[in-house]
């Protein structure tokens, strides 16, 4: 790593959003604000590419903010991210810092596994993919529009389930479910202080573990959780509504609730917060040099 880390801040600004780069001792912050558009994912790649190629970084933390924005953007960052990662040997991070919606949080799921967090009062929105139709909308043009939305909603599940199933595998993935359905089951009860301790006004929950964590409870093996999931995940997209960080870390679509929920992928797992994590949030939180 080159010795002028110290002094390189990278902040670039586009229309709709802020991109930058930090360099930090142990690993690269890039951290994302605003609307995910065509000019600030290049930006992004470029930052990326910054770090891992001239500074030498192998860990780069990406911070989201984001409500969302194009989907072709968000498809080239996940194809071009994968790519980079593989070539360059790179950890990426990802967490949601006050929201991570639509394709933002696409982008929060896509980084590697057992790495990807959100605070606890981050807002979460999984959605079916939109489309703004033109004044120029024709009939021939509307159908062909609808197959390639509902080829892209049959396809979204897997996508979001694409970095377990490749860490871990479709057994991985299961025993991961069963283990955060579990975890949740045991600890329950006692969620509302860790909100508390955690800062999060999320602190008013059912008596029980929810429906969507009991469902994975309750399936008999590896191949009805998992399909249990995808039908459930389908719905929830579908849906169009928030979705809590809590019901994202028992779903695998994220691996850390900041504070309250750690990274837990197997039964015999003993759950302990990741201290340097931890440490990291009072780091983010930090004045930087502009």
């Amino acid at each position: 790593m080159n010795d002028d880390w110290r002094y390189l801040w990278a902040v670039d600004s586009v229309p709709s959003c802020e991109v930058s780069l930090r360099p930090e001792q142990a690993r690269a912050l890039l951290r994302y604000r605003g609307a995910v558009s065509d000019e600030g994912i290049d930006r992004l790649q470029e930052l990326a590419r910054h770090a891992s190629d001239y500074y030498g970084y192998r860990e780069v933390r990406l911070e989201l903010d984001s409500s969302g924005g194009s989907a072709t953007a968000v498809m080239r960052w996940l194809a071009w991210s994968r790519h980079w990662r593989q070539r360059r040997g790179v950890r990426l991070r990802t967490a949601a810092h006050g929201q991570a919606c639509s394709a933002a949080a696409l982008m929060l799921s896509a980084g590697d596994w057992g790495v990807r967090s959100a605070r606890p009062d981050t807002l979460l929105l999984y959605h079916s993919v939109r489309v703004l139709p033109s004044a120029a909308l024709t009939e021939s043009v509307a159908k062909r529009l609808g197959e390639q939305l509902r080829r892209f909603d049959d396809q979204l599940p897997e996508a979001l389930l694409q970095v377990p199933h490749a860490a871990v595998g479709e057994a991985g993935l299961a025993q991961a479910l069963r283990a955060r359905a579990q975890w949740l089951s045991d600890h329950w009860a006692r969620l509302p202080q860790r909100l508390q301790a955690a800062g999060s006004a999320y602190q008013r929950l059912p008596a029980r573990a929810p429906a969507w964590a009991q469902l994975l409870l309750k399936a008999g093996d590896h191949a009805a959780r998992l399909r249990a999931l995808r039908r459930a995940l389908k719905a929830a997209v579908e849906r169009d509504e928030p979705m809590s960080p809590l019901q994202a870390w028992a779903w695998c679509l994220i691996d850390e609730v900041s504070g309250v929920l750690p990274f837990v992928d197997a039964p015999q797992a003993q759950p302990s917060p990741a201290p340097e994590d931890a440490a990291h949030e009072a780091e983010a939180c930090a004045p930087v040099l502009a």
